[in-house]
C-alpha cells in the first residue's frame, strides 16, 4: 500500500509540473502574440523604433524563428546595425529558416557592414578570453562590435593580460594572446660557468685533494716511526750516544718527527686548495648565453567568408 501511494504522489507531481509548465508556456506565447501584432501594427504606421522594441520584447518572451526574421529587419531599418547583423547571423544558423528568405539575406548583411567593425582575437585553445565584460567562447571567427574603445582581456591561463582597441567601421584589428609553449623556438637567456672557471676548479680541487692524500700518507709514515722508536727503546736501552741501537733509534725518532710535519704541511695545504674550489666555483659569476627552447603560438583565426541578408514577413508562426 506504501508503494502505491507513493507511486501515486509522483504521478500527482509530474503532472503538476507538466500543467505548470503549459500553463507558463502559454502565457509566454500569448505575451510573444500579442507583442508581435504590435509590431507588426507600428511597422506598417512606420514607427520602425516601436517596431523594433515589440519584436525585442516577443523574442524575449517567446524565441519563434519569424519573429528573429521581424526583429532583426527592424533593427536594420532603424540603425542599430551591430544587433541586425548579430541576428540575422543567428537566422542563418536556425534549422527553421526559410529558404527563400535566406537567399535575401547576404545583401541585408551587406547593408549593415559599412557599420560595423571587426575583433579578430588569436588565442591559446581554451583561454578565457572576455570582451567588454562579456565572455567569449568562439573565436573561429572576427567577433562584431560597434565602432569605438573596446577592451579585451585574457584571464585563463594566468598571468591575465588586456588589450585596448580602438575599432572603426569596417576595420578588423587581430587582438594576439598567443604564448610559447612547443612547437617553434623562442630565444632565452640562460647563465652557465665559463671554461676558466671550470678550470681553475678542478685544478684547485685536484691539489687540494693531492695534499689531503700526501697528509694522510705522511701520518701513516709517522706512526709508523714512533712505533719503530718505542720499539727500538723497548728492546735495547739506549746507553751510549754513539752505539748503533741509539743511532738506530735517533732516525726513527727523527723520521717521526720529519713525517709528522710533512703531514700538516701537505694536509693543511690540501684543506686550503679544497676552500679555494668551493669558493671558486660560487663567487665566480657565470657566463650569460642566449639558448633556445621549443615554443608554439595559438591557433591563428582565419576569416570565414560572410554570408549577407532578411525581409520583414507581417505573421508570426509559433
Amino acid at each position: 500500500m506504501t508503494s502505491r501511494r507513493l507511486l501515486a504522489g509522483l504521478l500527482l507531481s509530474a503532472l503538476a509540473v507538466a500543467s505548470r509548465a503549459t500553463a507558463d508556456d502559454a502565457r509566454a506565447i500569448d505575451v510573444a502574440k500579442k507583442s508581435y501584432d504590435e509590431g507588426v501594427a507600428q511597422y506598417s504606421a512606420n514607427d520602425v523604433e516601436g517596431a523594433r522594441l515589440s519584436f525585442a520584447q516577443s523574442y524575449a518572451a517567446w524565441p519563434a524563428v519569424n519573429t528573429l526574421r521581424a526583429l532583426a529587419l527592424a533593427e536594420l531599418d532603424s540603425g542599430h546595425y551591430l544587433d541586425a547583423l548579430k541576428h540575422l547571423k543567428m537566422y542563418l544558423k536556425d534549422k527553421n529558416a526559410d529558404p527563400e528568405f535566406l537567399k535575401k539575406v547576404p545583401a541585408y548583411i551587406e547593408r549593415c557592414n559599412p557599420y560595423v567593425g571587426h575583433l579578430n582575437i588569436v588565442a591559446p585553445a581554451g583561454a578565457g578570453i572576455y570582451l567588454d565584460g562579456r565572455r567569449m567562447f568562439d573565436l573561429r571567427e572576427p567577433i562584431d562590435v560597434a565602432p569605438g574603445a573596446h577592451t579585451v582581456i585574457l584571464r585563463e591561463p594566468a598571468p591575465a593580460e588586456t588589450r585596448l582597441a580602438n575599432v572603426a567601421a569596417t576595420e578588423t584589428i587581430e587582438i594576439n594572446f598567443t604564448r610559447p609553449t612547443d612547437g617553434t623556438t623562442q630565444a632565452q637567456v640562460d647563465t652557465a660557468p665559463s671554461g676558466a672557471k671550470i678550470a681553475v676548479t678542478i685544478a684547485l680541487a685536484s691539489a687540494g685533494v693531492g695534499g689531503l692524500i700526501a697528509g694522510f700518507a705522511f701520518g701513516a709514515a709517522s706512526r709508523s716511526s714512533r712505533d719503530d722508536a718505542a720499539r727500538l727503546g723497548a728492546a735495547q736501552p739506549c746507553v751510549n750516544v754513539d752505539s748503533a741501537p741509539c743511532a738506530s733509534y735517533r732516525d726513527a725518532h727523527d723520521s717521526e718527527i720529519r713525517n709528522n710535519t710533512l703531514g700538516w704541511i701537505t694536509g693543511s695545504a690540501g684543506i686550503l686548495f679544497l676552500a679555494g674550489a668551493g669558493v671558486t666555483w660560487f663567487a665566480w659569476p657565470n657566463e650569460k648565453r642566449s639558448t633556445s627552447q621549443p615554443a608554439t603560438t595559438g591557433w591563428t583565426i582565419t576569416p570565414a567568408p560572410q554570408k549577407n541578408g532578411v525581409g520583414l514577413q507581417a505573421r508570426l508562426v509559433f
